[in-house]
């Protein structure tokens, strides 16, 4: 079967259209299924989507209506000069390819990988970035849209009516995470001027993050010179009574209230004031009235059914400051923080809290700071050591048996467990396990040079010393 000619739009190019397409209608026929014949006059763009303006054909009056080109059906050409866009003009009327007026009219069918996750949109966004796209539009009045769309071949392959809409999205995104990387600066530069740079750790040694040591260790690893060692696994013994454990249970996690609260001082002038994370575990399987599992806790990160508590860490002291809970697995991280009190509370006490990338909401960017890569070094630096020492305390609550493993007891016995075991770890921090500083001097550098540059100045002069 012989391939059909394409045709090009242009002056005085005869076209069909649906009536009730045509702008203004006033006078027209409104039948559904009603057609007219008109002869296009020029085109334009209203907003990004490509418009015709043209005449019925055999009206006298010339009168001119209007309406998008993908309701426009081309019968008969007119002259090569006067096609609307230059690459027809250019163009064997054999139809092999798909053209960019075509990509305009017509939706295009795209490929398997998702916008979201294309080169094109990494592309995109780093041409934002690097100012050759403006961030607002206003600011180069000169740059179309379809010269945007030409800068990459990568665009090609996805639909020019939507490209629009997608770099709206794309500036309004990059925005919003300037205007969170603006708010966490102010509250790094806060934190920073309230609290001192730690040099010692609680041991008295020299910080470890960005030391000599480190960078010496980085390397053998690097040349697969360290061993892997295995901490002994501590057995328990069943043979207590379980009636007297339980009774113990009960009455240290009834000391919650004395170890686990809101500091007085609401944490001073400090814009920051926690560190918050959902911590899972794993439970023996409900019992659902109709089906054999209830998916509300499934547990992602054991994929099986499970319980969630929500904790808080001060950031500028070795206390658990919140804990929410227990909530069936099955619920995020973030809506336990908007619905459950902390988002509250935040707002109230007018503070920020500092999470990971599962709090990220552009209507909580006042309460909760999340990864940002628009971040500086230092605040990068100080909200990744903040969630890190987090995780430590989650290994401390961890390290107890009963709730690394399956917890196989009622929903109320894991509740007084867990809060027993959050009770227990206050306790060791304060003795012999103390969480590390967020604040240290490797935190405060700018960039990476002048880290390298530091690491090997405190290098030469420990040599000097051993010399």
């Amino acid at each position: 079967m012989a391939k059909k000619k394409r045709l090009f739009p242009g002056i005085g190019a005869k076209c069909t259209i649906l009536t009730r397409f045509m702008k203004p209608n006033g006078g027209l026929s409104k039948e559904k299924d009603h057609g007219s014949i008109v002869v296009l006059k020029e085109f334009f763009y209203e907003g990004h989507r490509l418009c015709f303006r043209f005449n019925l054909d055999g009206d006298d009056q010339q009168k001119i209506y209007h309406s998008n080109a993908r309701y426009v059906r081309i019968d008969s050409e007119g002259g090569i000069d006067d096609f609307f866009f230059e690459a027809d003009k250019k163009k064997e009327h054999d139809g092999d390819a798909i053209d960019k007026a075509e990509a305009m009219m017509s939706k295009k069918k795209e490929p398997a990988i998702k916008w979201k996750h294309s080169r094109a949109r990494q592309l995109l966004y780093q041409d934002i970035m690097d100012n050759k796209v403006p961030l607002d539009p206003k600011d180069d009045l000169s740059l179309s849209l379809e010269d945007i769309f030409s800068m990459h071949a990568e665009y090609a392959e996805y639909d020019f009516g939507l490209f629009h809409g997608r770099l709206k999205s794309l500036r309004k995104t990059i925005c919003a995470m300037n205007t969170r990387s603006e708010i966490d600066r102010r509250a790094y530069e806060n934190y920073v001027s309230s609290h001192p740079v730690s040099l010692y750790s609680h041991g008295g040694y020299i910080q470890w993050q960005g030391s000599a040591a480190q960078k010496l260790l980085e390397e053998d690893i690097k040349n697969e010179l360290h061993e892997r060692q295995r901490e002994a696994t501590f057995q328990y013994c069943p043979s207590w009574s379980r009636r007297k454990i339980w009774f113990w249970i009960n009455r240290i996690a009834a000391l919650q209230s004395e170890k686990i609260f809101w500091p007085k001082d609401n944490f001073g002038n400090d814009i920051w004031a926690i560190t918050v994370d959902g911590v899972h575990c794993w439970i023996q399987e409900p019992t659902h009235q109709e089906f054999s599992k209830d998916t509300s806790y499934f547990s992602h990160k054991y994929n099986h059914a499970g319980l969630c508590y929500e904790l808080g860490i001060s950031i500028g002291s070795n206390r658990l400051v919140w804990m929410n809970g227990p909530f069936p697995a099955g619920k995020s991280d973030l809506k336990f923080f908007k619905e459950d009190g902390l988002k509250a509370m935040l707002i109230a006490k007018k503070k920020m809290c500092i999470a990971d990338g599962g709090y990220a909401g552009s209507d909580h960017i006042h309460h909760c700071s999340t990864p940002n890569i628009h971040d500086s070094r230092p605040v990068r630096r100080f909200k990744a050591r903040a969630l890190k020492r987090h995780e430590k305390f989650n290994g401390l609550i961890k390290n107890f048996h009963s709730v690394d493993c399956r917890f196989r007891h009622s929903i109320g016995k894991f509740k007084s467990v867990f809060e027993a075991i959050c009770v227990i770890c206050p306790y060791q921090i304060e003795t012999d396990k103390p969480l590390y500083h967020v604040l240290v001097e490797d935190v405060l550098l700018e960039d990476e040079v002048e880290e390298w540059l530091t690491s090997n100045k405190v290098a030469g002069r420990l040599g000097c010393e051993q010399d």
